[in-house]
């Protein structure tokens, strides 16, 4: 098995059943947690313990991932788009995954985006040909995620990880372009309502909105509905359209019953309600259309703080 000695002498391993179990694990048979350091192990107590073994990105680490699936026929033969990337990282360590049908590769970088990024690439506008049982996909990763590793090196790359940020960054920009997030539009309420939901719309501006693919992307949509329910006091009927227009504007396509779903959870939860109704707090500055006059007041309380 060929392991880069950048990546044996990381404590960042862990160990998996076989094809049909992929679960990260630690050498101790229970599962192992992408987010939790005590859940990871070196790479020969993951090897002496499992069927598999795999590598844990860890946030700040410095290292990315890139998984291309689905990109090697029954014949063994690389398609053209995927060796197209592996020759713009022929720098760098890669290898062929577990299934045979896809690579992965290995470098020194950090993505540009805030979060790891999946695209399927058998769809429009890529419409790369599709030769398994799976439309083919390209995904990238610096942090929080598991990647199965097979050392089984494809021939032209080295057996060591080098800086490929330029290389990344050109990736990323073509298979995950940067979307301009529309201007926030929103109408005041009626003066009863104290243009609270005005207030929290702004607030929640500053979260980042959902990304297809994503982990947390329900968890972050939730967190979002419970800000609105809770923090500010605002009940289901008068949330939902602040909810809804926050949510149009992130990556996932929601659906009025999903997000009514998670306001009608959040508001099932009997925390203490209204710690942001009427408290002073700092918005970042933003392109944004939202008229902030009368609005904005002596920071005492940021977004950071909050999350």
């Amino acid at each position: 098995m060929d392991v880069p000695q950048e990546l044996r002498k990381l404590n960042q391993w862990a160990t998996f059943k076989g094809a049909h179990d992929k679960a990260p694990r630690q050498a101790n048979g229970q599962l192992a947690k992408s987010n939790d350091r005590s859940t990871w192990t070196t790479f020969e107590a993951a090897q002496s313990a499992g069927a598999g073994v795999g590598f844990i990105f860890a946030d700040g680490g410095g290292l990315f991932g890139i998984d291309l699936d689905s990109c090697i026929g029954p014949d063994g033969e690389i398609q053209p788009w995927a060796i197209e990337i592996t020759t713009a990282f022929s720098s760098t360590y890669a290898e062929f995954s577990p299934s045979g049908t896809g690579i992965k590769i290995f470098g020194i970088g950090r993505l540009p985006m805030p979060t790891g990024r999946k695209t399927i690439v058998g769809a429009p506008p890529f419409n790369f040909p599709q030769v398994g049982d799976k439309l083919p996909a390209v995904e990238a990763y610096d942090r929080l995620r598991f990647f199965t590793f097979t050392g089984e090196r494809l021939p032209e790359h080295p057996l060591e990880l080098t800086d490929c940020q330029a290389g990344l960054d050109a990736f990323c920009a073509r298979f995950f372009p940067v979307r301009e997030r529309p201007k926030m539009q929103f109408t005041a309420p009626a003066a009863g309502h104290h243009n609270l939901e005005h207030r929290a719309a702004l607030y929640i501006d500053q979260i980042e909105r959902t990304v297809c693919g994503s982990a947390s992307c329900h968890d972050r949509t939730f967190y979002v509905a419970c800000i609105l329910v809770i923090d500010f006091d605002l009940p289901p009927a008068r949330a939902f359209p602040v909810l809804s227009m926050w949510a149009s504007q992130g990556e996932h396509p929601w659906t009025e019953k999903e997000l009514w779903h998670k306001l009608n959870d959040a508001n099932k939860k009997t925390d203490a309600r209204g710690r942001l109704a009427n408290a002073e707090f700092y918005i970042h500055e933003q392109d944004t259309s939202v008229d902030l006059s009368g609005i904005l007041s002596p920071p005492i309380l940021s977004i950071a703080e909050h999350e």
